[in-house]
């Protein structure tokens, strides 16, 4: 007899839906807490929130513990390793693409574009990136087709003026390749963007990129004014002239 009172006196203090009349079980857009007794009842006060977020906590504090390192902690600063990495990485992409300007320049049959790609061999701007780990030491990166796939929307929002960095063309004979190369005396895979030979259009800038699986990217550009100068007739930027920038890139998490 108690236990069919209780039950009535419960489902009387149920909710009702006006239009039906029916009871109403659970609300869309109410947040329930077990209470004391087998049944489920929407948050009503200050301590019951005290109550459900104490629970949460206890049970993520492994995240909580993450977030807060990672507020609080400064970033791992490059080791002297991954500086070196870096710039021998730069160097091997500026020297192949100081040499593929000489190979694209023995195909091109204009005497204006064939100086001016010429002269690209030795004044272009090189620009690298490292991403680093809390250790300072540099990150193994993952799928470098889907990151290069992702870096390539990036740099289409950031910094395109026509022509992007780390751009993946479509032809198989342009498209990106999985290559091995020695870097500081191990061989390390990367991708590469398309080489200059393989081009079938001699745009008014010439580009070359890398994404090394240790974490290293690097792309080379020569300078869109030398193309410029060159249709009117006057002389290049001075061959001579070279530009080296690098940056590294602290991340919180291993892997990309």
């Amino acid at each position: 007899m108690r236990a069919r009172l209780s039950e009535g006196k419960r489902r009387s203090a149920d909710p009702q839906d006006p239009t039906t009349g029916k009871r109403v079980g659970i609300r869309m857009g109410e947040i329930y807490i077990r209470a004391t007794g087998p049944e489920s009842v929407p948050i009503r006060n200050a301590d019951d929130w005290n109550a459900l977020l104490d629970r949460c906590l206890a049970h993520r504090a492994d995240l909580l513990g993450k977030i807060m390192r990672q507020t609080i902690v400064r970033p791992g600063r490059a080791t002297a390793h991954a500086n070196t990495l870096l710039q021998a990485a730069m160097d091997a992409t500026a020297a192949d693409f100081a040499a593929q300007t000489q190979e694209l320049a023995a195909l091109v049959a204009d005497p204006i574009d064939q100086a001016r790609i010429q002269a690209a061999g030795s004044a272009f701007c090189t620009l690298g990136y490292a991403f680093i780990g809390d250790d300072g030491e540099t990150l193994e990166l993952e799928n470098l087709r889907g990151l290069n796939d992702r870096v390539s929307i990036a740099m289409r929002q950031y910094a395109n003026n026509g022509w992007s960095s780390f751009l993946p063309l479509v032809p198989p004979e342009r498209a990106p390749q999985i290559r091995t190369a020695s870097l500081l005396g191990q061989h390390r895979v990367y991708l590469e963007g398309m080489r200059l030979p393989a081009t079938n259009l001699v745009g008014s800038a010439l580009d070359y990129w890398r994404i090394h699986e240790a974490g290293i990217a690097a792309s080379v550009h020569s300078y869109w004014e030398d193309a410029v100068r060159a249709r009117k007739g006057a002389m290049s930027i001075s061959p001579s002239l070279g530009c080296y920038g690098s940056c590294t890139l602290s991340l919180p998490m291993r892997g990309l």
